[in-house]
């Protein structure tokens, strides 16, 4: 097949000269046609992926003139501009568009196309009514979408389904129908996953996370009216009987400093080169993601790139691949750089703190450069005043979106362990500010909180049963961050206790989701991270305290390898858990080194107590990652036999100890 498309590419030139291709799309579309010609598939992709907005038009207009005139040719000539935009995206939606056309007879493209028509109309009103966030243009826009919904539904339009009916969702979710809201997300998310688009699509997310606590509030995917249903008290749709729906409205802040506020995430941290990283490299166009490249910072809908001109760093706003806002990147010092999009006052803005590191660092025990890395965190938040108390409300996550939890792999690690990247809320007086949580507490009584669309929040009071929870910590130094959230009724809720004091929370079914412990300022900064791993949830009851027991002994997991007449114990696979089942990661900077004993199945020993060591410069230059881990350890051993290996540590200086593993 890939040899035919190679040869259509100059027949459908003329198609090409044929389209109201603008001068972008027309540079775009002979860039692809040389790069097919020569075969460059590679190419084809990054072409794509830097210029995606101009990747889609050109698909769609071409897919157009096969409306007009269907071929075959056509859709195999568009397939590897298909391939390369899904490898953006993650997802397999360009690749199943083309399939779909090509199910549709003639009389079915033409029909397909005058829908469309409506949408793109459509969504120039919607973009109008979120700039504006006049409810009479939502109303119209919901109009325009239910127009379309009916011929979509005939040609099994799955992807465009998908557009209009989480369009119509966000319409109702502005206009506060929430009924309405949940019905249209609950088919959206339906029609979404059927046309091939990711999950960890951004819309998707908020599809999901809305429709669970809608539904937790009493409203019903399959009803029709917008009643709430009031529960009892164990639900979080409990309400004070006498309480209604309160607004708020927050105002957007420029951070004055990365450490103006101290959160749970571990990346909040005073040590630059441990906040998120993103490459900096000449002429590189990177998403401002890391290390959960599906969760890009995207404030407002389109994700940020970050690109590098020189010297120079420049955000691509806009996603047309190219920079257009100036960052300002100095080594070993934070700046804040602030984006508008929009003009006047009715701009949105945000703003991102950058630094890169210097070309003389010092990193887990090695000389290093850094300047080839850009490291970056949230540099704004949204301030007001709730229950007549300041409140805060931080993107600490930087998805771009104030008041939301993704949930991220840690890839450092063996297995990629998930973790929840939460913001953060600031509720009453001082700067450390708690994990975002949709129920939190002023004075006796707890209240749901709801996240707006123009950045105000809504809260009403709850009646539940709450108990408590009081963790015990044993090891060298308490986390300093120790978030656990509900992951029964009330998930989404979410409570820092690494205090020493007892925290009341709702009844329900807990689990840790993140933390952190720490020790020092800067570079002088020790640290480790705290993941789910294989914790197991436990209850709080009504009334009742549950002693949440942490820490210490540690334990070992680890990989060997048998090479023949050698052994090897892998330790980049090495993952070490507390008491619970918790993992404890990315500890810095004082690697564990822990002694190695193995045997062989016939119970000779090949290896006592073995002290581990730190790797090499020249495995440093190979993988700076593996810096995080001990050098293997490779002992001879009889042809034909299996061996078995144990790590042990007695102390570490931030964690205590004892560490130990089975024998594996």
């Amino acid at each position: 097949m890939w040899i035919r498309m190679l040869v259509l590419v100059s027949a459908l030139g003329v198609v090409a000269t044929a389209q109201d291709f603008d001068s972008a799309e027309k540079k775009f579309y002979e860039d692809y046609k040389n790069l097919l010609d020569v075969n460059d598939l590679a190419g084809v992709n990054t072409l794509a992926r830097r210029n995606m907005r101009t990747a889609v038009g050109v698909l769609d207009a071409l897919l157009s003139e096969h409306a007009k005139s269907p071929s075959d040719a056509n859709l195999d000539h568009l397939r590897p501009l298909a391939a390369g935009m899904d490898q953006r995206d993650a997802d397999t939606r360009y690749q199943k568009r083309i399939e779909y056309i090509a199910t549709l007879t003639e009389e079915d493209l033409e029909r397909r196309e005058k829908a469309l028509e409506v949408v793109r109309k459509t969504d120039t009103v919607y973009d109008e009514a979120r700039q504006t966030r006049d409810a009479g243009l939502y109303r119209r826009a919901i109009d325009g979408y239910e127009e379309s919904l009916t011929d979509l539904e005939r040609l099994s339009d799955r992807e465009f389904l998908a557009h209009c009916r989480q369009r119509v969702g966000s319409c109702h979710e502005f206009l506060e129908a929430y009924q309405q809201a949940v019905t249209a997300y609950d088919r959206a998310m339906d029609d979404w996953l059927a046309a091939g688009i990711s999950r960890e699509n951004q819309d998707y997310k908020h599809m999901s996370e809305k429709r669970r606590d809608w539904i937790d509030m009493g409203f019903d995917p399959e009803a029709s009216t917008d009643e709430a249903i009031e529960g009892s008290r164990d639900t979080p749709n409990s309400f004070v009987p006498t309480s209604e729906w309160q607004d708020w409205s927050t105002s957007y802040k420029k951070a004055k400093s990365p450490t103006q506020f101290e959160t749970p995430s571990p990346y909040s941290v005073s040590h630059i080169l441990l906040w998120r990283r993103v490459a900096f490299l000449p002429g590189s166009l990177v998403p401002l993601s890391w290390p959960d490249v599906t969760s890009v910072c995207s404030p407002f809908g389109v994700p940020l790139n970050l690109y590098r001109d020189g010297a120079k760093g420049l955000i691509d706003v806009d996603g047309d691949g190219e920079g257009d806002v100036e960052a300002k990147v100095i080594a070993n010092k934070a700046s804040v750089t602030e984006i508008s999009n929009g003009k006047g006052r009715d701009a949105e803005k945000y703003a991102l703190f950058f630094a890169t590191g210097s070309a003389t660092e010092r990193w887990l025990g090695f000389n290093s450069r850094f300047t080839e890395n850009c490291y970056f965190r949230s540099g704004c938040y949204r301030e007001g005043k709730v229950l007549g108390q300041k409140f805060i409300l931080i993107d600490d996550n930087c998805s771009g979106i104030f008041g939301d939890v993704r949930e991220s792999s840690d890839f450092l690690l063996n297995g990629a362990p998930q973790f929840a990247d939460l913001d953060a809320m600031l509720v009453g007086k001082g700067s450390k500010a708690a994990p975002f949580s949709t129920v939190f507490q002023v004075g006796d009584a707890f209240h749901r909180l709801r996240v707006k669309n123009d950045g105000g929040v809504s809260t009403r009071e709850l009646a539940i049963d709450t108990g408590f929870v009081k963790l015990e910590w044993e090891g060298a130094r308490r986390p300093s961050a120790l978030v656990i959230g509900e992951v029964g009724k009330f998930q989404g809720a979410y409570f820092d206790v690494s205090g020493k004091d007892e925290v009341e929370v709702p009844v329900g079914r807990y689990k840790v989701a993140v933390g952190k412990i720490e020790k020092g300022k800067g570079r002088s900064l020790e640290m480790a991270w705290i993941m789910p791993g294989e914790a197991e949830p436990f209850e709080v009851k009504a009334g009742e305290t549950y002693s949440l027991e942490m820490g210490a002994p540690f334990r070992f997991t680890f990989e060997t390898r048998d090479l023949g007449n050698e052994v090897m114990v892998d330790s980049s696979s090495m993952l070490v858990y507390e008491k619970t089942g918790a993992m404890i990661g990315r500890i810095f900077p004082n690697v564990l080194l822990p002694e190695v004993a193995i045997k062989s199945d016939s119970g000779s020993t090949l290896a006592k107590g073995e002290k581990g060591r730190l790797i090499s410069q020249e495995v440093y230059l190979q993988s700076i990652d593996r810096a995080w881990f001990p050098a293997d350890f490779v002992v001879s051993k009889p042809g034909g036999t299996s061996c078995t290996a144990q790590m042990t540590l007695k102390s570490h200086k931030l964690l205590g100890g004892p560490f130990t593993s089975e024998w594996q």
